[in-house]
């Protein structure tokens, strides 16, 4: 990797001062920050990476161990943005461990989320949900389970791409009952008539009348009880109900059994 000449300056000057040891740590401070300002400044992703990796090695070397897990962080997108998610889960999880150290359990949450994003577009979806989960466990002893309505989603999405369609309705049936949200209780009713659960006109009877008469009440009424007028109306509704994996896998199970 290209060494940018005023850092090559740095490294290669020895001064006296360099001997006494909190001088030296702010040296390697200042290079540090001097690699964390190439890189957000090169367009040239690789060439970016390997500066934010930099920085963070010499963050940590002159104990700075905070800024070092975020320039992990900062390397680890960029990683993902090469499509390298191995190398970014690295990046990610040595910058976990430091947060943790730290006591930075937001940041850690933060990091074990993105881990979990990574293990997901990578189709590992037993470690996407366990990290996921490790997201929620540490919400909750934070005092901040309201937080931990997206990773919930998360889960009950990828529970919904694996088939595994009725602990994906316990896990949207938990969120419809933290949040009330009207996008949940749509998903709950999609994947009650994807798993072919018989509870779906019951669940649809104990909505509200507010969402009953919204789109998303009116399109899975329609996909309960009239799939083929749903099918039909679909160019109609999707501005409303807005893009939906589970309603494009639904639409495919439908039209294959050619109801």
């Amino acid at each position: 990797m290209h060494v940018p000449a005023a850092i090559q300056h740095m490294l290669n000057e020895y001064k006296l001062l360099d001997y006494i040891p909190f001088m030296y740590a702010a040296k390697l401070g200042k290079i540090a920050e001097l690699y964390e300002s190439y890189g957000d400044k090169t367009a040239d992703i690789v060439t970016a990476t390997h500066y934010y990796v930099s920085s963070a090695e010499y963050f940590a070397e002159a104990g700075q161990h905070y800024r070092s897990a975020v320039l992990r962080m900062k390397a680890a997108q960029k990683y993902r943005d090469l499509g390298n998610l191995d190398s970014s889960n690295m990046q990610y999880l040595v910058a976990s461990d430091i947060f943790k150290d730290l006591g930075k359990k937001d940041c850690f949450v933060i990091c074990a989320s993105q881990i979990a994003k990574n293990f997901w577009l990578l189709g590992d979806y037993d470690n996407a949900i366990k990290n996921y989960e490790t997201c929620i466990r540490t919400n909750v002893a934070l005092g901040k389970s309201k937080l931990n309505a997206e990773y919930m989603d998360c889960i009950g999405t990828i529970l919904s791409y694996v088939g595994k369609y009725n602990l994906a309705i316990l896990m949207y049936d938990n969120l419809i009952n933290m949040t009330g949200d009207a996008r949940y209780i749509y998903v709950g009713g999609l994947l009650r008539i994807l798993s072919f659960n018989n509870s779906i006109h019951r669940y649809l009877t104990n909505q509200s009348q507010s969402f009953i008469g919204s789109y998303y009440g009116e399109y899975l009424m329609l996909l309960a009880f009239s799939p083929e007028k749903a099918l039909a109306m679909y160019d109609v509704y999707k501005d409303f109900v807005g893009q939906c994996d589970l309603l494009d896998i639904l639409l495919k199970k439908i039209c294959d059994s050619k109801i």
